[in-house]
């Protein structure tokens, strides 16, 4: 047993305590007795120790998880995937977006869809709602607790109303661990081996990279760049006529405006199959890159990608103004690359052929990853958006509210 788990028991209201002993069932004795009998007097009688020692033993924690409907056991699974702690709104909003709650009424234990909340507005607590009912018997069971920041002076502990922290024991977090990994393992001997496809995006993608490299290789004098280390106008619409269709270029002043060719050249130059020389771009030998099969080069692309700061992301903010932001060519902080392995992380844990609602998704993240982008010990969560309580430096503002 985990100190951590024995400490988490010292932080719990008395009363809760008795009520664990009865509901689980513990055979602990009140002090004097001679026979084990289930605790029928004040759990003061007994030590916490002997209440920890039952319930985080293996084959109980087994019994309890057993008991659980579907959703309170989809909600035990996801605070214990994200590490067994997650604040308790974060959790309730996605379960609300994702649309999965358990019918309150009905003993079926089927599940009903909860509209999903436009704007990732979070949703009303409410005694009797299908998320706060199952976490309260999750908190009943003592398989999640209340974090001690929680104040629950005059209040019920097992309320699942409460904006706070919530804590799956050690003990919980390896049995639920091994439930879901012995569920995988079977899951995995039955599936068919399948040979790997290449999408058509990714064809679509090395034929862009292709072309554009062809392109200045065929020009002399390259492609000319001004100033700024961006391509000059008349370059970017030789560009633009080549791997664009349908541009307006009337609409284009930079090409800043035109992302995704800013991010062709920016892979290439990263790749060595681009270089600056003299203030044009220009093309160095790819022979050895473009033969090496398809797969090869996504692979290794995306690494690229992945890894190096390049790319910059927040640049391209949707609906969010950055003062005073980032120059067109300033290489990514590196939180903005720790936070893209984080999201990739996420995305590779997300099931093959299953639609996923980036609402969805961002409600999940936030469960995994609640300081994405901005450190906790740069401030609290609610200035963090602000200059000086972040590690760029900057001031994040939606375009709207």
């Amino acid at each position: 047993m985990e100190q951590s788990d024995l400490d988490l028991l010292h932080t719990v209201p008395p009363y809760h305590l008795q009520s664990l002993v009865k509901l689980r069932h513990m055979p602990i004795a009140s002090k004097g007795q001679d026979s084990v009998t289930p605790a029928k007097t004040s759990v003061s009688t007994t030590t916490i120790p002997d209440i920890a020692r039952y319930l985080f033993e293996h084959a109980s924690i087994h019994e309890a998880i057993r008991g659980l409907n579907e959703t309170e056991g989809l909600i035990l699974r996801e605070l214990v995937a994200c590490g067994g702690r997650a604040n308790s709104r974060d959790l309730a909003l996605y379960f609300a977006i994702g649309g999965v709650a358990h019918a309150a009424s009905g003993a079926g234990g089927e599940l009903s869809a909860i509209t999903e909340q436009s704007g990732g507005l979070y949703p009303t607590p409410h005694p009797h709602g299908p998320f706060e009912q199952s976490l309260r018997r999750l908190l009943l069971l003592g398989l999640v607790f209340w974090g001690k920041q929680t104040n629950f002076a005059g209040r019920d502990y097992t309320s699942g109303i409460y904006d706070g922290v919530l804590i799956v024991p050690r003990a919980v977090r390896d049995v639920v661990n091994e439930v879901v990994k012995k569920e995988r393992n079977e899951k995995a001997g039955q599936k068919v081996a399948q040979q790997e496809e290449i999408g058509e995006g990714i064809r679509a993608f090395q034929r862009m990279l292709y072309l554009y490299w062809s392109l200045v290789a065929s020009m002399r004098e390259g492609l000319q760049l001004v100033n700024s280390g961006l391509l000059s106008r008349a370059a970017l619409r030789q560009v633009m006529e080549l791997l664009v269709q349908n541009g307006n270029m009337e609409q284009i002043r930079t090409e800043q405006d035109v992302p995704r060719l800013l991010f062709l050249r920016l892979l290439l130059m990263k790749l060595g199959l681009l270089q600056e020389r003299q203030g044009s771009l220009q093309a160095v030998p790819a022979d050895e890159f473009f033969s090496l099969p398809l797969l090869e080069r996504a692979r290794r692309c995306y690494r690229l990608w992945l890894e190096s700061p390049f790319w910059n992301e927040l640049l391209y903010l949707p609906e969010v103004i950055v003062r005073p932001g980032p120059n067109p060519l300033d290489p990514a902080h590196e939180e903005v690359v720790r936070a893209r392995k984080v999201l990739m992380e996420r995305i590779m844990d997300e099931r093959a052929e299953t639609w996923q609602g980036i609402s969805s998704f961002i409600a999940l993240t936030k469960l995994y990853a609640p300081y994405l982008l901005f450190p906790r010990q740069y401030g609290a969560r609610a200035d963090r958006y602000s200059v000086g309580s972040n590690p760029y430096g900057w001031d994040f503002r939606l375009r709207r509210g």
